[in-house]
């Protein structure tokens, strides 16, 4: 349980039926997050996007079910929606939502949060932090420096843990708990290593995703193979000209591994050279702002075809350039005022 402050909101629906029905007994779908059993009818929904959406389904036999749903992971200001409408209050502080959730014999109903960022606004991007100690002191640094300048979330880029170990991404998520504003999240290749796979969607959820903060929208995709493939880049293609037909203002891309290596001779980026090509091509049609990964501890900002692609992986992870070719620990703060973005590393202070 989070240290802050936990806000309870129960629908007045749940004090006159029965709960005798089970979770187990219905259909529990979660876009956005991931969630996690804690007790009989009881769940933990840890949400990787400030519109993490919850449906439960009533298998039809008698009684109500009734469900006791935490949310974590909130922005300040998020609100909590019912099939009843909006729940009155909100998690003013980022604290964690309590809501108790009722679903009738043979309804399904959803459940989801939204949150109240408009006008200007900032976050946060960071990569490769990892979990040995010095890295770790590194990234808490990094995001108190967030914190101090009021960052209302973050993107973290992955490379959080190292081989796919279900007790560090434990460990990651109580870290990132700890911090004043959410992090969301995308898994890199030392995150997914052994069984990283299953532990991290099981902690997580699945990618891609989409979500909108305001007028913008925030892509996350999963190439930490190297590849985004054709199911993956089929719905890219389709969520961004939806959402440029719809009037959208930014557009924000977000991925583990970069479109192309910025060092010289070197490629650690995405494998597939065609592939990358037509994302590139993608990109500039629907007027992509940015294009941010990590894998690579350093920062680099370059222009590739009109799209601007930002590197920023040096959130902890020991260090492999020259300061002057980017070999610094920082992070990227990112600040949005109506049709202006700035994008600027924040290198850790008194560090390199």
């Amino acid at each position: 349980m989070s240290h802050r402050f936990v806000r309870r909101f129960a629908p007045l629906l749940l004090i006159c039926w029965p709960l005798v029905s089970t979770a187990q007994e219905s259909g529990l779908a979660i876009s956005g997050g991931a969630p996690r059993k804690t007790g009989d009818e009881q769940y933990e929904i840890w949400a990787n996007s400030p519109q993490t959406r919850l449906t439960v389904g009533h298998n039809g036999r008698p009684g109500v079910m009734g469900l006791t749903v935490t949310w974590q992971n909130l922005i300040a200001g998020t609100i909590l929606s019912t099939p009843e409408g909006v729940v009155p209050g909100s998690s003013r502080d980022g604290s964690d939502i309590v809501s108790q959730l009722s679903v009738g014999p043979g309804e399904r109903q959803s459940w989801g949060l939204a949150s109240n960022v408009t006008g200007h606004y900032r976050f946060g991007v960071i990569g490769n932090t990892r979990n040995r100690e010095r890295a770790q002191a590194t990234y808490g640094a990094l995001s108190r420096d967030m914190g101090q300048r009021r960052v209302q979330f973050a993107l973290h880029l992955g490379n959080a843990v190292d081989k796919g170990s279900p007790r560090q991404m434990d460990l990651f998520r109580e870290q990132l708990r700890s911090f004043g504003f959410p992090s969301y999240v995308l898994p890199g290749v030392h995150d997914l290593t052994q069984q990283g796979q299953r532990a991290w969607q099981q902690r997580f959820g699945g990618l891609p995703l989409k979500f909108r903060i305001d007028r913008d929208v925030f892509v996350l995709l999963d190439n930490s193979t190297g590849y985004l493939g054709a199911p993956q880049r089929r719905w890219l293609e389709q969520t961004l000209k939806t959402a440029r037909q719809g009037g959208v203002r930014h557009l924000f891309v977000f991925m583990n591994r970069p479109l192309v290596d910025p060092r010289p001779g070197i490629n650690a980026g995405m494998c597939d050279r065609q592939e990358v090509r037509r994302l590139l091509r993608l990109f500039n049609d629907v007027g992509v702002r940015a294009v941010f990964a990590g894998h690579l501890p350093m920062y680099a900002r370059d222009v590739r075809q009109g799209v601007t692609c930002i590197t920023t992986g040096g959130g902890g992870d020991a260090l492999t350039q020259k300061p002057s070719k980017g070999g610094f620990h920082h992070y990227v703060l990112v600040e949005v005022a109506g049709p202006l973005v700035s994008m600027n590393p924040i290198p850790l202070a008194g560090g390199t």
